[in-house]
């Protein structure tokens, strides 16, 4: 079954545009549309209102035309802007910034250019007579500060749209390192477990014991055979993981039919809850490898769950028998896979300690409590 993070993490993957091009020009270009229609509308009203206090005759319809010509021209002008700096988002931003600065002073001097011809053409007749070297120079001037702030109002929408495609692209990458890491971590396991259930088959095997080293191989190809088919970043039913250990458990009661006890105290309303799959097994391997192994006494074995404030608590717990002793040093690296799986797989959501007296060795694994249903 599907953990829930991945799927988030797949759906999160699918819903993003996948270059973040055809959003942010859909943005880039209603913003240009929004600044002209705003600026032709409040100019409109400006001078309407100035003339109208003056006492002078309200714009004429060819006036009209022509400040619409003007800003449809604006428009034109800032949608080849904007063709320019959606071609250099590889670009260092210095250079866009550079470029998009030169574009904003070649689109003022156009635009004013454009200015002065259309109301030439729609305006009164002596308009072109004002069109002196300073009047153009101040025109561009001023047209300049509007290309200024739509260039860079274009910039912060395409520099934005790159932060979260590259947002987007680390987060694809850290989500298949994850994935890469979690299958190392169980399948490290693994060759360890081969090598000693391989031992114990040859131990039989040169004991005589056919029939039990055939019912071991069995054991194992079954064993083999569901574990190798589990996806190691899906979540199985607490149930499923019970049988699986149960099994395990079976191919080395044969290896050691006296020296190992188990007790299995789960509760029926929780084996329908999720967890990592085969999460149980390392810490379970550790007991017959630093416990029954090492012992010529009974080793008694307990797992217990239990729920609580919506977590779910597993605990590994074994006795030492005469091997205590020899139970010194750092953890494992079967406990050090399970506490880095736990982690990666809840951030900040479970916790995996141990304890150990000179009545045994207990580990206590807490995670989520996810039911299947609410998985799905």
């Amino acid at each position: 079954m599907r953990s829930p993070y991945h799927k988030a993490m797949e759906q999160g993957a699918i819903s993003q545009d996948r270059n973040g091009g055809s959003s942010p020009n859909r943005l880039a270009v209603l913003t240009i549309l929004l600044c002209w229609v705003t600026q032709f509308i409040l100019l409109t009203t400006q001078m309407t209102m100035a003339e109208s206090a003056a006492g002078l005759p309200i714009l004429r319809g060819a006036e009209l035309v022509a400040r619409g010509s003007v800003s449809l021209m604006g428009i034109i002008i800032s949608l080849g802007m904007l063709i320019i700096l959606s071609r250099l988002r590889d670009m260092a931003l210095g250079w866009r910034v550079a470029i998009a600065a030169a574009s904003a002073v070649g689109a003022a001097l156009l635009h004013a250019f454009a200015n002065f011809v259309m109301f030439s053409l729609f305006g009164p007749q002596d308009a072109m007579r004002r069109a002196t070297l300073s009047s153009y120079t101040a025109a561009t001037t001023v047209w300049f500060w509007t290309y200024g702030t739509v260039a860079a109002l274009l910039l912060a929408i395409y520099y934005y749209a790159d932060l979260r495609e590259r947002d987007r692209r680390l987060a694809q990458l850290r989500s298949v390192a994850q994935s890469a890491q979690i299958r190392a971590l169980r399948y490290q396991i693994n060759p360890h477990f081969m090598f000693n259930t391989l031992n114990s088959i040859a131990s039989l095997v040169g004991r005589n014991e056919g029939e039990a080293a055939e019912s071991m191989v069995e054991n194992l190809s079954d064993f083999l055979h569901t574990t190798l088919e589990l996806n190691p970043e899906d979540d199985i039913p607490l149930s499923r993981e019970l049988e699986l250990q149960q099994l395990y458990l079976s191919i080395e009661a044969a290896r050691f039919p006296d020296r190992l006890v188990t007790e299995v105290d789960v509760p029926d309303a929780l084996r329908g809850l999720l967890v990592p799959s085969l999460i149980t097994q390392p810490l379970i391997e550790n007991v017959i490898k630093h416990a029954v192994r090492k012992s010529t006494s009974p080793i008694s074995l307990r797992i217990v769950a239990r729920e609580a404030d919506g977590k779910l608590e597993l605990v590994i717990r074994n006795s030492l028998g005469d091997a205590a002793d020899l139970l010194r040093g750092p953890p494992g690296i079967g406990l050090a896979n399970v506490n880095e799986r736990l982690t990666m797989r809840y951030p900040h959501q479970s916790r995996c300690t141990t304890t150990s007296d000179e009545n045994g060795f207990c580990v206590r694994l807490v995670m989520p409590a996810v039911a299947m249903e609410t998985a799905r």
